[in-house]
């Protein structure tokens, strides 16, 4: 995951060289060995006060692991919030996951919010107009994952159309987007996920095991690891 461009996305400051970096980019710069801190101390100077972030929801375990990551590299202050009944997995790395009903879980992140100058949602596009009705000052953030938004772009604009910024984590979510869509890939959690002496290394390739069936193992093409970052559709 490009953090450097999500941390240009919250502090409003972003440029061409951020929309062009791509999944292939970061990965040169880690064979050259350079760290996301001298990427960062090179690129762009942000204070590490600059920002407070509340993900809401967590998609996948995204919305916690952005926070987790960003706040190691950026110095943010990031938390993200989720309810038990749909996180049947314990994906939440960096956040509380709430036992409670919806009605008291959306009370509760309204008046978490206050606290907060960036809100990151994850497909929760309903509560955009909420959020810009109740802090018109805060940077509204909405992140798709999947067929939340795949070809609903029409359909869904009068909940997007209000949000600052509008990610997605798959370049087929692309088409049909307002141009000012741009394609983050997830993220992979470095403390959890090591190379494996030995294991094939092509590029674009991942040692999958599924969850249903462990002793199953095979290694995954990723159609979409040669995107693009910023409104273009996959090859």
């Amino acid at each position: 995951m490009d953090f450097k461009l999500i941390i240009c996305i919250y502090s409003n400051n972003i440029c061409q060289n951020c929309i062009n970096m791509t999944y292939e980019t970061i990965e040169e710069n880690h064979q050259q060995q350079m760290t996301v801190e001298e990427r960062l101390e090179k690129e762009h100077r942000i204070k590490k006060d600059l920002m407070r972030i509340l993900h809401i929801w967590n998609t996948a375990g995204v919305g916690g692991l952005i926070a987790r990551y960003m706040d190691r590299y950026y110095g943010t202050e990031s938390f993200c919030v989720m309810r038990s009944s749909h996180d049947p997995f314990d994906l939440m790395t960096k956040g509380k996951v709430y036992d409670e009903k919806a009605i008291k879980w959306y009370i509760r992140i309204i008046l978490m919010s206050r606290k907060y100058d960036v809100l990151h949602l994850h497909g929760l596009d309903n509560l955009i107009s909420i959020f810009k009705l109740l802090y018109p000052s805060k940077k509204i953030i909405i992140h798709y994952h999947g067929s939340k938004i795949r070809n609903k772009w029409d359909t869904r604009k009068r909940y997007w159309k209000s949000a600052d910024h509008i990610l997605v984590s798959t370049p087929d979510l692309l088409e049909g987007s307002p141009k000012n869509a741009i394609y983050i890939p997830n993220i992979i959690d470095e403390d959890l996920v090591k190379s494996i002496s030995g294991s094939p290394k092509k590029k674009g390739s991942a040692f999958h095991v599924d969850r249903f069936a462990r002793a199953r193992a095979r290694v995954l093409e990723y159609p979409y690891s040669e995107g693009k970052a910023g409104h273009s559709n996959p090859t």
